[in-house]
């Protein structure tokens, strides 16, 4: 077998499931920053649910053509909850990490994240601080999350504690 084919039938260690509307603009810079994330045993799952994907179909076959560790899905479901679903129903890793077409990865996000999962076996949810970034790309303000059991389990509730671009689950 050759090393692609090798590759191929190895099961990552997280699967980074990426729904994707409308984002053309910033999506090159999401998966960039994915690829140059310093843990590597990832696959990115990109799941389209834009009405007019052409723009977004052409910035994904050349990082598909440089990388062989992102898959391209297409769905017709209309939202990001069912795109997400979707690509986690298609993952094969057992840790998902989220991210949306228009996120940038700090570059040890995820090598931070599996690290802490796997030293925290009964964690079943991870998220973290995130900087917002404006429009014209500059940072607007820095997110705070819960920290502790009990106020997250209380909060849940009434707002999702979790920012989409820092969450891994199991």
């Amino acid at each position: 077998l050759n090393r692609k084919r090798v590759d191929q039938m190895k099961k990552p260690r997280i699967s980074v499931v990426m729904p994707i509307f409308n984002c053309a603009q910033y999506l090159d810079e999401a998966i960039v920053s994915l690829r140059r994330q310093s843990f590597d045993d990832w696959e990115l799952l990109v799941v389209i649910g834009s009405k007019d994907p052409n723009l977004e179909e052409r910035i994904l076959q050349r990082h598909c053509r440089q990388d062989s560790r992102i898959r391209v899905i297409m769905d017709d479901g209309g939202n990001v909850s069912h795109s997400a679903n979707l690509g986690i129903k298609n993952s094969k890793a057992d840790l998902i990490a989220r991210m949306d077409g228009d996120d940038i990865c700090e570059p040890q996000r995820l090598e931070l994240q599996i690290e802490y999962m796997e030293k925290n076996q009964k964690v079943g949810v991870l998220g973290s601080n995130c900087t917002i970034i404006g429009a014209d790309g500059k940072p607007k303000y820095t997110t705070s999350v819960l920290l502790d059991d009990a106020s997250l389990k209380k909060s849940i509730y009434f707002k999702t504690p979790f920012f989409h671009p820092t969450v891994m689950m199991r």
